[in-house]
């Protein structure tokens, strides 16, 4: 079984808050999409 390094998933978790905060004053709450947020961080949506 594959370890998880609790360093990069915290600073993963991070990078997707910051990703999701941004795009929620840029576009607001309703305005902001699962898409624009996986763009902004750098990753894509089944991922997330």
């Amino acid at each position: 079984m594959r370890s998880v390094d609790p360093t990069l998933v915290s600073e993963r978790r991070r990078q997707i808050l910051e990703a999701a905060l941004f795009c929620f004053r840029e576009k607001g709450f309703h305005g902001a999409s699962m898409s624009s947020i996986c763009k902004k961080a750098q990753m894509s949506p089944g991922h997330l």
